[in-house]
């Protein structure tokens, strides 16, 4: 499985540090790689499960019929949450720039196409558009510095990140996605072939352990789910517990409505000709079955 060091895979490190994984009978072993590695990887057979966001590689393959499937939710916009990707300002200006959104001239962005629809989303939410706007990708210590002295106006920023930023007094939040995008999917939990077709019980067992790490991980920020996020992802303690932690669903289920308007997003940018269907891109059936084996255990 591809895992790489960020909050939204707060749970899969939560299964793995509490033994999960190994109480449903599995041995799982993480491999740190990009996306832009994952996915290949992912569609040769050679990974068989992928934390991800949706991604036009993604389902460009799901539409032609490779058994690529999302399995469970990995985070959402909770229209109730704090707030996990949002777009900043310098500090003291939001209320400004509320008032005045084209006051905002360079702004930071990420350019791979979930955030990049967020960042539209957001901006048009205030009459703008990235492509009326100077923008450009600033790593994130250089970005917060530039906010910090008024040389951007604006940046997208995700947690940790977001967090530090705002402490450290650099940055100010001004536009915030669960507010925008209420509810709107972040992320997926993707089978490959190995899963979906060659050994579905692996792959049922892998989504029970999954299911059990979210309940864990719904429990807050706990001592010990702190010390296990704070050793994966080399973040301060304290960091940890002062950033805003992705919402997800309990049962494990997807928002449906909001990655079909997602795909209408990317058959607009062009480069998704035809979207797949819901039965290519979401098998419900591994969370219903987690839900049959976990209402027993409870019993």
């Amino acid at each position: 499985m591809a895992l790489q060091p960020y909050l939204l895979q707060a749970p899969l490190m939560i299964a793995q540090a509490d033994s999960m994984f190994a109480e449903e009978g599995l041995d799982v072993e993480f491999v740190q790689m990009t996306n832009a590695e994952g996915i290949p990887a992912l569609l040769r057979g050679e990974l068989d499960v992928l934390p991800s966001l949706g991604t036009p590689a993604l389902f460009n393959s799901m539409a032609r019929g490779i058994p690529i499937r999302a399995v469970a939710d990995r985070g959402f916009f909770d229209a109730e949450g704090c707030t996990f990707m949002g777009i900043v300002v310098p500090p003291g200006r939001a209320a400004s720039t509320t008032r005045s959104p084209r006051r905002v001239k360079r702004i930071s962005i990420q350019r791979a196409h979930a955030p990049l629809y967020v960042i539209e989303k957001s901006l048009a939410s205030v009459g703008l558009s990235v492509d009326s706007l100077d923008a450009s990708t600033v790593p994130p210590l250089p970005e917060a510095e530039a906010l910090g002295k008024g040389t951007l106006d604006a940046a997208f920023v995700g947690e940790p990140w977001l967090t530090r930023d705002v402490v450290a007094h650099k940055a100010e939040l001004w536009l915030r996605a669960e507010r925008v995008l209420p509810n709107a999917q972040i992320g997926f939990i993707f089978f490959g072939s190995k899963l979906l077709v060659g050994n579905r019980d692996v792959g049922r067992r892998f989504v029970i352990a999954y299911r059990r790490a979210i309940a864990r991980y719904l429990e807050g920020k706990t001592p010990a789910n702190v010390d296990i996020i704070a050793r994966v992802t080399g973040d301060t303690p304290e960091l940890v517990r002062q950033s805003c932690w992705p919402s997800m669903r309990r049962n494990g289920r997807i928002d449906l409505a909001s990655v079909l308007d997602f795909e209408r997003w990317l058959q607009q940018k062009g480069v998704m000709p035809v979207p797949p269907t819901p039965a290519q891109l979401w098998d419900s059936s591994f969370v219903a079955y987690a839900d049959s084996v976990l209402a027993r255990r409870h019993q």
